[in-house]
């Protein structure tokens, strides 16, 4: 099996890369303690036995302290990575040499190490781990044997920690031969286990994100186009889905219109195929298609063919193009999730997927996120009809305005000039006026004035209006 330096950490961010490596250095340093403070303590003849080990141990420490501050520092990563897991085993070799060989016990620290690479890193630092423990640990056999490296003998104080315990030749090597591959494998599986937890909660993530853009699009009350494209782009981003589309009818043509997501590569390279755009379908309400049927019937509705959905859309679909479209994009699944808000069908989402197979729980979360996407829908096309409703009641309003002032205005000059002559001949300018003559002219005069002070009131009312527009 070949790793590289790249597949190695290929999952293994920087920054948590780091930080595990803090904690594992952490734990190298008390170990580097606890061992000094065991050999100052109870195996103080080493240093007359063999003063060479605790120095190569001394030494590996050190190098590891070296690679620690180099991957802190972002410089030689890999180097200093290998470098790392070497000095580790030449340190745990030299403790299985000096309690007994090839024929100790303690060969199980390697197995305890490849645990802890794949716990702390990935499966893959287990394998190489797992690498250099055979490759250390058959050195040491293979110098033993051939005589390159006599045994340990040690004469202090507790010597019996060092005796041989084992009688079977190679039975340590094969043991470990054995069950490093379990170990590694033993890691890997429960890797796998975690990248599909955490795979699943980054899953369920997208999920809430996508549910709260809904939310928030309810709460800012855009316009139905920026609606529907921001629940397209929920669909695809947070739902997993491969292509988004939304299906809803035109209430003034009547006709079953396609609304498709902005910039997604899939759609431009069927539009490249097709020849047009995709926003461009239409269908007439009375066509056969059963998918749209059983929209309007508020069904959830899974197809495994592209052929059954453009059924009877304008421009046309051959039922040749629609399954060479299919094959090229490598769709296998349709799911159609109508849209409905106050138990009224509004329209329809299509999730396209690449893969056979949609969960129970991704087809629960379309069916929250639609109903969500239908109130959002609703709620804006309902605050677009107020908007231009607003916008013909206030042309309407100035209209009235306009008119009243003009109306007014051809109402008060002829007006004036009757309440003018009407005093003159109350006067008497020209002639003599009787009793019931007099009279009537004085109601003449009453009621045109009353007329004149309506008239003005008018005026007012509306110059006030105008001020306030």
């Amino acid at each position: 099996m070949k790793i590289s330096a790249s597949a190695i950490l290929e999952d293994i961010k920087l920054p948590d890369y780091k930080g595990r490596h803090v904690f594992t250095a952490k734990l190298r340093l008390w170990i580097f303690i606890v061992f000094w403070a065991i050999g100052s303590i109870y195996f103080k003849g080493m240093w007359r036995s063999a003063p060479w080990i605790p120095l190569v141990i001394a030494l590996a420490f050190l190098l590891t302290g070296i690679c620690y501050r180099n991957i802190l520092r972002n410089r030689a990563l890999m180097v200093s990575f290998v470098l790392e897991l070497a000095a580790d085993l030449v340190s745990m070799t030299l403790i299985v040499y000096i309690t007994g060989g090839t024929q100790s016990n303690y060969f199980t620290l390697y197995l305890m190490y490849c645990v802890a690479a794949g716990m702390f890193y990935n499966y893959q630092v287990a394998i190489v781990a797992a690498i250099l423990s055979i490759f250390f640990y058959g050195s040491l056999v293979l110098s033993m044997e051939l005589g390159w490296l006599k045994p340990f003998v040690y004469s202090g104080e507790h010597a019996s920690w060092f005796g041989n315990q084992t009688v079977i030749r190679y039975a340590n090597l094969l043991m470990l031969l054995l069950f490093l591959p379990i170990v590694v494998y033993a890691v890997k599986i429960s890797n796998f286990f975690s990248r599909l937890k955490q795979r699943a909660l980054e899953e369920r993530n997208k999920q809430l994100v996508a549910l709260n853009r809904i939310s928030s699009t309810i709460r800012r009350m855009t316009s139905p186009m920026e609606v529907i494209q921001q629940v397209l782009a929920g669909v695809v981003e947070g739902l997993g889905y491969d292509v988004c589309l939304l299906v809803m009818p035109n209430r003034a043509t009547g006709l079953i219109e396609f609304f498709i997501p902005h910039q997604n590569p899939l759609v431009d390279q069927i539009e490249a195929r097709l020849g047009f755009q995709l926003g461009d379908m239409k269908l007439t309400p009375g066509h056969p298609n059963s998918i749209f049927t059983a929209i309007r019937r508020n069904r959830l509705v899974f197809r495994q063919e592209l052929s059954e959905l453009v059924k009877g859309v304008d421009p046309h679909w051959s039922k040749e193009l629609a399954d060479r479209v299919q094959e090229e994009m490598g769709f296998k699944k349709f799911v159609i999730m109508p849209l409905v808000a106050e138990r009224r069908v509004i329209g329809a989402l299509i999730g396209i997927s690449r893969t056979e197979f949609v969960d129970e729980t991704r087809i629960g979360v379309l069916e929250n996120f639609s109903n969500q996407a239908a109130l959002a829908i609703e709620s804006a096309q309902l605050f677009e009809e107020i908007k231009n409703k607003n916008v013909e009641l206030e042309r309407a309003n100035k209209i009235k305005s306009e008119f009243l002032a003009i109306m007014s205005h051809e109402l008060r000059t002829p007006l004036t000039a009757i309440i003018g002559f009407s005093e003159l001949l109350m006067e008497e300018v020209m002639g003599e006026l009787n009793a019931e003559q007099k009279d009537s002219l004085r109601e003449v005069i009453n009621n045109g004035e009353h007329l004149l002070h309506l008239i003005n009131s008018i005026l007012d009312l509306a110059k006030v209006e105008n001020a306030v527009d």
